[in-house]
């Protein structure tokens, strides 16, 4: 898995609020005013729940007001400085996935697409299938499904040591549970590297 997945992040950073689900330097691909500043680029966005088709800011697309923070009220003392690092690494792999997806858009129809390529686009991918808020929706339902009794083993076992607090099935909702668990998975190197095995 790319380095930018495991580092630990500095805990003075920029607070962001609006967090991509996709990276910006992707969705620019799309865009229909290329050549315009970052900030004004627009693309054509389909709503599928509402069935509407309408251009908007890159900025504004397949992002979503704090999605990578953890909850403070589930983190130890010692981890509360960090609420905003998801983000920030995910920030770093971003800078990771535009290299990847330069590279490849530059080279593949020289080279073929090398072993080298379809591993570095498998990371691309594993992150991306992980990331978004269907998967999140999905962890969601699945912990719902789940007797308070498997839920507290699965929180004493998965959840509690990655925010250094323990966890109580009682006091959290789905929801809660779902950004938990799945950012834990993101940022599981060997759980992230079987997904990289599968997809490649």
């Amino acid at each position: 898995m790319p380095d930018q997945l495991v580092e630990i992040s500095s805990p003075h950073q920029k607070e962001t609020r609006r967090q991509h689900m996709a990276p910006q330097s992707y969705l620019r691909r799309f865009a229909f005013n290329p050549t315009t500043a970052n900030k004004k680029q627009r693309l054509w966005v389909y709503d599928k729940i509402q069935k509407k088709t309408f251009s908007d800011a890159i900025v504004n697309v397949a992002q979503e007001r704090d999605f990578n923070d953890l909850p403070l009220d589930v983190l130890a003392d010692d981890y509360a400085e960090d609420v905003k690092s998801p983000e920030s690494i995910l920030s770093r792999f971003e800078g990771h996935f535009k290299i990847v997806l330069d590279n490849f858009v530059a080279n593949w129809q020289e080279t073929g697409i090398t072993h080298e390529m379809r591993y570095e686009l498998a990371e691309i991918l594993a992150v991306q299938m992980v990331r978004t808020r269907a998967t999140r929706a999905r962890t969601a339902v699945a912990y719902s499904d789940l007797s308070s009794k498997q839920l507290q083993a699965l929180l004493d076992r998965d959840i509690a040591p990655d925010t250094g607090r323990a966890q109580s099935a009682s006091d959290n909702t789905p929801e809660h549970l779902a950004r938990l668990g799945q950012l834990s998975f993101l940022f599981d190197r060997e759980q992230m590297t079987n997904v990289c095995q599968v997809t490649a």
